[in-house]
C-alpha cells in the first residue's frame, strides 16, 4: 500500500517542484543591433540582483551601462529593466524574475523573459537564473536574426 502511494504522489511532487521560464520578444528584436546596454539599477535590496544583471549582460558580449530609470537613452542600443521578487522559508529564496528589453532609442519593448519557482520551491542560485534568461533572450534573438 505504501508503495502504491510513494508512485502516485511522487509525479507530483515532481512536478510541483518545476520551475517555470518563458521568453517572447518582438519581431523589431531582429532588426535592432545590440552592442551596448542600459541597465536600471534599483539598488538597496536588489543590489545584488543589480550585479549579478550586469554580469550576465557582460557575459552576452554587451558594453553595460548602470543608473537610474529611464524611458529612452542615445548611449546604448538597448535598455535593461527588471523586477524581482523573494520569500522566506528558512532562507530568502527568489520566488520571480521578469527582464524587459526595450529598444533605447524608441522604446519599444524587444523581449521579455520570465522566470517563475514553484509552490513547492527549491533554493535555486539567483546568479544563475539571471544568466538562464538573459541567455534564453539573447539566444532567441540571435537565431531569428540567423534566419532572416
Amino acid at each position: 500500500m505504501n508503495k502504491i502511494i510513494l508512485f502516485t504522489l511522487a509525479p507530483l511532487f515532481l512536478i510541483g517542484c518545476a520551475t517555470s521560464q518563458k521568453t517572447t520578444f518582438s519581431e523589431t528584436a531582429i532588426k535592432v543591433p545590440v552592442q551596448s546596454a542600459y541597465l536600471v539599477n534599483k539598488g538597496g535590496r536588489s543590489s545584488d540582483m543589480d550585479q549579478h544583471l550586469q554580469k550576465g549582460l557582460q557575459a552576452q558580449g554587451l558594453v553595460v551601462r548602470t543608473g537610474p530609470d529611464v524611458v529612452k537613452s542615445n548611449d546604448a542600443d538597448i535598455i535593461v529593466k527588471y523586477s524581482d521578487s523573494w520569500r522566506w522559508d528558512v532562507a530568502m529564496y527568489i520566488k520571480e524574475l521578469h527582464i524587459n528589453v526595450s529598444e533605447a532609442k524608441t522604446g519599444n519593448i524587444l523581449a521579455t523573459g520570465n522566470w517563475e519557482n514553484s509552490a513547492l520551491h527549491g533554493f535555486p542560485n539567483a546568479e544563475e537564473v539571471v544568466n538562464g534568461v538573459l541567455k534564453e533572450i539573447f539566444q532567441k534573438i540571435k537565431v531569428a536574426r540567423s534566419e532572416k
